[in-house]
């Protein structure tokens, strides 16, 4: 799946338990991004 606006990843955590893999993810703030790489270090983080 692509997250767009992804904040830290929760809603991907929530798809990836169903069978969904993060692909790629688009967060603005930085922060958020650095999270989100370390919860889904699998996907390309922007």
């Amino acid at each position: 799946m692509l997250d767009l606006f992804a904040g830290a990843g929760g809603l991907s955590q929530g798809l990836m338990q169903v069978g969904f893999r993060s692909l790629y993810a688009n967060e603005i703030k930085k922060c958020y991004s650095q999270t989100y790489a370390l919860n889904h270090p699998q996907a390309i983080v922007d």
